[in-house]
């Protein structure tokens, strides 16, 4: 958690309005995949941006020390318990809301995947738990920040949200994916390469058999970075799908960032199948790598890649392979213009942008 206190008129290039009299932030999810990343750029931007804030999650001298586990009733009980003034305005960056704080609440949503694609989440405990935290966002939140304009428009569809409290405000990537990687390739062979925690809404399965279709005439292996634990509950085809490739399709589970720049700067394409996302950082990491992208032709993604990516039907397997043959065959001065295209795209997603208008709507909240 994070507590923005009453602050001075910043600088004047900053062009900052004035704080609200405190916004509290919940950033116990800052060391986590995907949103920790978000929670950690913006209040990193929020630094630079001249807005003074104390890191409040597991570490450092919180303002609120808050350690309860998130997506449980003992949270509940914890924001109780912490003694949040009712004139803060409290900023979840995720959709696991204090239900019963008294001042300003605004919310980031970044997928509904939990109410749009029931089928890949049977447990009835998060079923109930995650559809009542939705209408709670819906009901309750003063403002709702959006990461895409189809997770905005999944919001209203699915909870019936008032679109005028709704802002569609873009994730931003770090600069630092636009520089040149360093190192090795971090496999012995060529290979095509998809990267994100391994669940069923992914379409895994379906990419392997994609790649199984093209394997025996290109040389190349699929290597899937990312957790693979998600298999054991949802998806165990995949692996026994993955075993009759004799070697071909690597897991390699989590890997540092370090690693991670490695992999996607010796890749001969991303390939992102996802059935759904709400944004979604890999294809743009990809680009700004100078690595081709092939993306589902679903949710989020033709939003967020615009031209700069090669579109598949995620639910054709042949589709997804002739897809991935068209990325390998990016040659010479093609090649060149498709990456340099994409590379430009990437850079419209800023986290300076996405702090400064995130700041706005905490700032409107708060008046």
């Amino acid at each position: 958690m994070a507590d923005l206190p009453t602050m001075s008129p910043p600088a004047a290039d900053l062009k900052i309005a004035p704080a609200p009299p405190r916004v509290v932030v919940d950033a116990r999810m800052l060391r986590f995949s995907g949103i920790g990343v978000y929670i950690e750029n913006l209040l990193a931007q929020f630094t630079a941006l001249g807005i003074p804030f104390q890191s409040a999650a597991h570490e450092g001298e919180p303002d609120y020390d808050f350690t309860a586990r998130v997506y449980s009733i003992s949270e509940q009980l914890a924001f109780r318990r912490l003694g949040v003034p009712a004139g803060a305005v409290w900023w979840s960056p995720h959709y696991n809301v204090p239900v019963l704080h008294r001042g300003a609440l605004v919310a980031t949503i970044h997928d509904l995947a939990h109410l749009a694609l029931p089928r890949f989440f049977p447990a009835l405990s998060k079923k109930l738990y995650s559809r009542f935290m939705f209408s709670t966002v819906a009901r309750k939140a003063r403002s709702i920040i959006c990461v895409s304009r189809f997770t905005a428009d999944e919001m209203i569809r699915l909870t019936g949200a008032d679109a005028r409290k709704i802002h569609v405000i873009h994730n931003g990537i770090d600069e630092s994916w636009f520089e040149e990687s360093r190192g090795e390739s971090p496999a012995a062979r060529p290979y095509v390469l998809c990267v994100g925690n391994v669940k069923p809404h992914k379409n895994i399965q379906a990419l392997i058999r994609a790649f199984g279709e093209i394997q025996s005439e290109r040389e190349v292996d699929l290597v899937i970075v990312g957790r693979k634990e998600g298999f054991l509950a949802g998806d165990s085809a995949v692996l026994e799908t993955a075993g009759v490739l004799e070697g071909r399709v690597h897991f390699t589970g989590l890997v540092s960032e370090e690693l991670l720049r490695r992999y996607y700067a010796h890749a001969e394409a991303l390939v992102f199948p996802s059935l759904y996302e709400g944004f979604g950082f890999p294809p743009l990491e990809a680009m700004a790598s100078g690595c081709p992208a092939v993306v589902s032709r679903a949710a989020s993604m033709p939003e967020v890649c615009g031209d700069a990516a090669i579109y598949c039907d995620p639910l054709s397997v042949e589709d997804i392979a002739d897809k991935i043959k068209l990325a390998l065959d990016l040659r010479g001065q093609e090649r060149v213009r498709f990456l340099a295209n994409a590379r430009a795209h990437a850079r419209r997603f800023g986290w300076e942008r996405c702090a400064r208008e995130t700041w706005e709507v905490l700032r409107h909240a708060g008046a």
